[in-house]
């Protein structure tokens, strides 16, 4: 999960520089630098919106799967797995 949070804050960076990157491009002079300029901040940011996206969606998957195995989700089977009055002891264990 720190590889994720990591790559997150990474990625949203990029993708704010490739934003202003293409927004310089558009309001320079017109040319075949500037045209340049626009096409590779459009790949970046389209590449760096897409993996972002990925991310997130990574994320928000891994904090409902973390949510699902609280206790607090198991108390319709009366207690967590591991969390009941028998956890630690084996069967054969005399109660």
């Amino acid at each position: 999960m720190h590889r994720a949070h990591r790559s997150l804050w990474t990625l949203t960076a990029l993708t704010i520089l490739a934003t202003g990157l293409v927004s310089q491009a558009l309001t320079g002079r017109a040319g075949p630098v500037s045209d340049g300029m626009l096409a590779l901040s459009v790949i970046l940011l389209l590449i760096t919106g897409t993996l972002l996206i990925r991310v997130v969606r990574y994320l928000s998957r891994a904090g409902t799967a973390a949510e699902s195995t609280t206790p607090r989700a198991h108390q319709d089977r009366g207690a967590a797995p591991g969390h009941g009055p028998t956890s630690g002891r084996l069967p054969t264990d005399p109660p």
